[in-house]
């Protein structure tokens, strides 16, 4: 696939503790210069998860210091909202956006959507969410 930038949006994985959220991150990493990924907006999708998916302080600081060692800037968020609009706002020309992560990414399609909506009231993305059967 060709693109200009790759804005990762990525759900870190919460109460799986810091082991799982290590190997998360340094998968990552081994994929980071391949795609071309220099930043991660990452989101602890507060709003989004139940309190057996919510990320601890722990889990934040191993995927923090994974990135960090390997040189990707990461901004974090507690809302997928807020993450997801700042990737849009971002983006341009022939760049991806990829929502990715666990289960605080389950309604990213529909976020973003909601994202686009708001940001270009005359885009029609009705018939998206009735082609996806989101919500």
């Amino acid at each position: 696939m060709k693109y200009n930038n790759l804005k990762l949006v990525y759900a870190i994985r919460g109460n799986r503790g810091p082991i799982v959220n290590r190997e998360n991150a340094e998968t990552i990493v081994k994929w980071a210069d391949k795609i071309g990924l220099k930043e991660i907006i990452a989101t602890l999708s507060r709003s989004h998860t139940t309190e057996k998916d919510r990320v601890k302080e722990e889990e934040v600081k191993v995927f923090k210091e994974v990135m960090q060692n390997a040189g990707i800037n990461v901004v974090i968020y507690d809302e997928l909202y807020d993450a997801i609009k700042k990737a849009i706002r971002e983006v341009g020309k022939d760049d991806v956006i990829l929502l990715a992560g666990c289960q605080g990414m389950d309604y990213g399609a529909k976020v973003a959507l909601e994202i686009i909506r708001e940001l270009n009231p005359d885009i029609d993305t009705k018939s998206y969410l009735n082609h996806y059967k989101i919500e």
